[in-house]
């Protein structure tokens, strides 16, 4: 694709959210005993745009953040220093030979545990190879790009799910091994899809998180050989299979029950993962009609999922609502990263 045909890019890419196995994907504990994640895209997402300008000048805009705007004379000109680090180490690794304007929106909003960073490093990123003249952009190559990019280039620990199902897209069941991750599409059928998202939902617990500290923390408790941690861990690996069963064969009610035994288990995995807070969130979703549910991502605080009994997640939805808290839907998307551009 010749750079000078090309007109605008414009670039998407979904958040993922965890059902079960979070954080058994980050080191040590991957190389170690190996982790294993289920998890899914949902229709909220990361945007990117990007004007081709025919100088050297880079201009870069995030609608995410109060110093939102920035201009450098060349890509010389970038670190990865400030608000927007990291759209300059994304430019910076893919190093595009023009200048451009660069315009991004992220729909989840920090610290959600959504893993908005890596479906805006993705999305960035399918955006600016495109740019740089690439075709038919590899989904795979796109996630191990975000990872360099957050964790060798900002210095981040991601244990890599992120990056993997927003370029991905849809259900997925991830094997993390020492140096290699093993991917498999879980086939969930529509109707499994559609009593999910009718008994689900999101709620936010009113703090943000940062998950690079959280996990960090988690993982230094299990180097220093805290049983509670390490039990924890274990466990939330092999209830990660257990969904994985569940969502395969259809077994709504069995998913429900190990989301609440999920959810009980992060508890006792650190005490960062489930701040009192959040506790009293999940106490009274509980006493409403949620089956069972977990704090998204790495915990700490962010968005809660929840599963409810049939025909009740609107009364667990407005008790959180006069709590105070904003509660969003769930909706469930198979596409993985999609660029476009204008010609």
């Amino acid at each position: 694709m010749p750079v000078e045909r090309i007109g605008q890019i414009y670039s998407t890419a979904p958040s993922r959210f965890d059902f079960g196995g979070a954080p058994t994907d980050v080191e040590p504990f991957r190389s170690q005993e190996g982790g294993h994640i289920v998890n899914a895209t949902i229709n909220i997402k990361a945007h990117a745009t990007i004007i081709p300008r025919t100088d050297s000048r880079i201009f870069i805009h995030s609608d995410n953040y109060q110093n939102n705007d920035e201009v450098h004379a060349s890509i010389q000109d970038l670190t990865v220093e400030g608000p927007l680090r990291l759209l300059r180490a994304a430019i910076t690794h893919v190093a595009p030979s023009q200048g451009f304007h660069l315009s991004t929106n992220v729909e989840a909003p920090p610290g959600s545990g959504l893993g908005s960073s890596a479906s805006l490093s993705v999305a960035v990123l399918s955006a600016l190879r495109t740019l740089a003249g690439e075709v038919d952009l590899d989904p795979i190559r796109l996630a191990k790009d975000a990872l360099y990019v957050e964790n060798v280039l900002l210095g981040n620990v991601n244990g890599g799910q992120d990056q993997y199902a927003t370029a991905l897209g849809g259900f997925h069941g991830m094997d993390f091994e020492p140096n290699d991750v093993k991917i498999k599409t879980i086939n969930v059928s529509e109707q499994t899809i559609s009593e999910l998202e009718a008994r689900s939902l999101f709620c936010h617990s009113g703090d943000t998180h940062i998950s690079g500290q959280v996990l960090e923390n988690v993982m230094m408790s299990y180097v220093d050989g805290d049983r509670s941690t390490i039990n924890s861990l274990r466990t939330l690996k092999e209830l990660s299979y257990e969904i994985e069963e569940a969502l395969t064969s259809g077994d709504i009610e069995h998913f429900g029950r190990v989301m609440s035994a999920t959810g009980e288990e992060q508890k006792k995995c650190h005490p960062q993962m489930i701040p009192s807070s959040v506790n009293k969130i999940f106490n009274l979703a509980t006493q409403h009609g949620a089956i069972g549910g977990k704090i998204a991502g790495a915990g700490g605080a962010g968005f809660i999922y929840f599963f409810c009994e049939k025909g009740r997640r609107d009364e667990v939805a407005d008790h959180l609502k006069k709590n105070g808290n904003s509660v969003v839907p769930v909706q469930f998307t198979t596409d993985g990263v999609v660029v476009a551009s204008s010609r």
